[in-house]
């Protein structure tokens, strides 16, 4: 594997501002840090406080110290299932779950083991979300399902490109429940929104003929801002969706323009405390302010400016975790 395609985990800490631009400090941990592989795909910090990392080599604990690796033995069916490490979420009862490749596990925390259903005949899972119900909703590359943990009951809904109420594509990157507890699910060709009642979505796809649809189809990220606006990470740039017009606003990159995005191949997306939206792009770190549009581009000459001790380091941004604490943890290639 080259460096190229590694992941390098990143801690990013606030310190004071330095006039209008805020100091950020990266301090780089990877596998001589004690992570178990470089290449971490999913971040999550439970109601414990602990840090968990996913990685392609096992699941990560992390206590602010010391990592604990959990990883698959063909001889012991309590530990996690096998496969790559995708995703993980916590339910409304502090459960933790995960996907890897083939399996969803669930994490025993009295007897620090795992349950694990086999997901290896209906797709290898990319995306996870629990609801408010408790139940899971797993996104894969050959389809959506929705698990209930309590029966073991698995729906399953697959794509039909001839009808506008169904899926567009079974290739499922993103699932999102939002604070009405409406249910967007981000394919590689469009973005979909659940009919609870009758199990049919709304699609959203772009076309080139209205500027007003979405800007592309592959939908890798979505959030909520605290207005209950949805934000969607595409393929080619950031949107707001008015559902009301069923319209999309959206922001793109220039490369002339450095306060707009450095890239518009976007991965992942989050929200701050101050309400600044994070994004990750194939190229860089960007931060938006929502209010103005204007974007500020964190990269390793910027860091290395305001912080004095340690520079953005890698290129895509794959993940980003924002703390409470002002901590926010991000995954990018060396």
């Amino acid at each position: 594997m080259t460096n190229k395609n590694l992941f390098i985990f990143l801690l990013l800490v606030f310190q004071q501002s330095f006039g209008q631009v805020k100091n950020y400090n990266f301090i780089n941990i990877n596998s001589k840090s004690g992570l178990s592989s470089n290449t971490v795909n999913t971040i999550l910090k439970d109601k414990y406080g602990f840090m968990w990392f996913g990685t392609d080599d096992g699941l990560n604990k992390f206590d602010g110290q010391n990592f604990v690796v959990y990883r698959h033995s063909e001889t012991d069916s309590s530990t996690i299932g096998r496969g790559v490490v995708m995703a993980m979420q916590e339910d409304k009862e502090g459960n933790l779950w995960i996907g890897t490749n083939i399996t969803l596990s669930l994490y025993n925390r009295s007897l620090n083991n795992f349950i694990n259903y086999d997901f290896s005949k209906l797709g290898w899972i990319r995306s996870l979300q629990a609801d408010h119900l408790g139940n899971i909703w797993v996104g894969t590359y050959a389809g959506l399902y929705y698990f209930n943990p309590k029966t073991e009951k698995i729906v399953t809904y697959k794509a039909n490109p001839l009808r506008k109420d169904q899926l567009n594509s079974n290739v499922i990157l993103s699932v999102f429940e939002d604070s009405k507890n409406r249910v967007w699910v981000g394919t590689n060709a469009g973005l979909h929104l659940l009919n609870p009642k009758n199990g049919n979505f709304i699609r959203f796809v772009h076309s080139k003929e209205n500027p007003l649809t979405i800007s592309n189809d592959i939908v890798r990220s979505l959030v909520e801002d605290k207005f209950g606006n949805i934000w969607i990470g595409t393929g080619e740039g950031l949107n707001k969706i008015d559902l009301a017009n069923k319209t999309f606003k959206y922001f793109k990159g220039i490369d002339s323009d450095f306060q707009t995005l450095s890239n518009n191949s976007i991965y992942k997306i989050a929200f701050d405390k101050e309400g600044k939206l994070w994004v990750g792009t194939e190229d860089g770190l960007n931060i938006l302010n929502p209010n103005t549009g204007k974007t500020f581009r964190v990269d390793k000459l910027t860091s290395k400016k305001y912080s004095g001790v340690g520079s953005f380091v890698g290129r895509s941004v794959k993940d980003i975790y924002l703390d409470d604490s002002h901590t926010e943890f991000i995954t990018v290639p060396s």
